[in-house]
C-alpha cells in the first residue's frame, strides 16, 4: 500500500513529508493532533516561512467582507512582504484571501480536504494553479486511497490554524 501511494505521488509531483522530516512545518509540529503525513504540491518551504497568517471566513462573503480581506492582506504585504497566507481554498473568503495574496505578491498555501492533485471545489483549480506558479503550495493530509467525504473539512481546519502565527477570521 505504501509503495502504491509513493508511486501515485511520484506520478503527480506530490511530495510526502512526515512529521519527523526536516521539511515539516515547525509550527504544525507543536499542535497536539498534528497530521503524521502531509502531501504537498508546490513549494514545501512556503509552509515553514517565518511569517505565516491564516485567513478564514464565510463561504457566502459580502462585498464588504471581500474588501476588508483585500485590505488586510495588502497591509500585511506592505509591512511584512515575506508573509505567507494560508487558507482552505474553499468558496468565499478562503478563495478571496488566496487571490488577495497573489495580487499583493505574497505566497499562499491552500490546505484542502481531499487527495491531491485534485482541488475541491473544482472551480478553484485555476486559482490553485496560480498559487503553484507563484511559489505557493497546496497541502493535504488525505491519501490517494481516501474517498472524498464531507467529514474531512473540520479536521482540515486544524492544519490551517496550526501552520500559522496568527489567524484572521
Amino acid at each position: 500500500e505504501a509503495e502504491r501511494e509513493m508511486a501515485y505521488c511520484d506520478r503527480h509531483g506530490i511530495a510526502i513529508v512526515a512529521a519527523t522530516d526536516e521539511g515539516y512545518s515547525e509550527k504544525l509540529r507543536f499542535i497536539a493532533d498534528r497530521p503524521h503525513i502531509l502531501y504537498i504540491k508546490g513549494d514545501i518551504e512556503a509552509l515553514s516561512a517565518e511569517h505565516v497568517v491564516s485567513v478564514v471566513g464565510t463561504r457566502r462573503m459580502t462585498p464588504y467582507g471581500e474588501l476588508m480581506c483585500n485590505r488586510i492582506i495588502e497591509s500585511l504585504a506592505e509591512h511584512y512582504p515575506d508573509t505567507v497566507v494560508v487558507s482552505g481554498l474553499a468558496y468565499g473568503i478562503d478563495a478571496a484571501a488566496h487571490r488577495a495574496a497573489l495580487a499583493a505578491g505574497l505566497r499562499t498555501v491552500g490546505v484542502v480536504a481531499n487527495a491531491l492533485p485534485s482541488v475541491t471545489p473544482a472551480t478553484n483549480r485555476a486559482l490553485a494553479e496560480d498559487m503553484l506558479r507563484n511559489a505557493g503550495a497546496v497541502a493535504s493530509e488525505v491519501s490517494s486511497q481516501t474517498r472524498q467525504n464531507g467529514n474531512l473539512y473540520i479536521p482540515r481546519n486544524r492544519i490551517v490554524a496550526g501552520l500559522c502565527d496568527g489567524l484572521i477570521v
